[in-house]
């Protein structure tokens, strides 16, 4: 199996984690609300890469492109990740 789709399983949905909030019950933040835990996932993985100096960027965009697809076009990331 490969890293990148190591990679992309574990990042699935990690923007949930900011999109929701769990204080009396199960809710949206206000970001969750305007951005939606995809645009969170990608800003949250964004600046973790980011955070790595010598990132390689073509990884960087195939982990874009999977954040992105992860709800409709995974042709796209196929065909942008080989």
């Amino acid at each position: 199996m490969s890293i990148l789709l190591l990679t992309a399983a574990m990042l699935h949905d990690v923007g949930k984690l900011d999109e929701l909030c769990y204080e009396r019950a199960i809710g949206y933040t206000v970001e969750g609300q305007l951005l939606g835990h995809i645009m969170m996932e990608f800003e949250t993985v964004s600046k973790a890469m980011d955070a790595i100096e010598g990132f390689p960027a073509n990884l960087k965009n195939c982990c874009a492109a999977s954040a992105d697809s992860h709800t409709a076009n995974m042709n796209l990331a196929r065909r942008s990740c080989r």
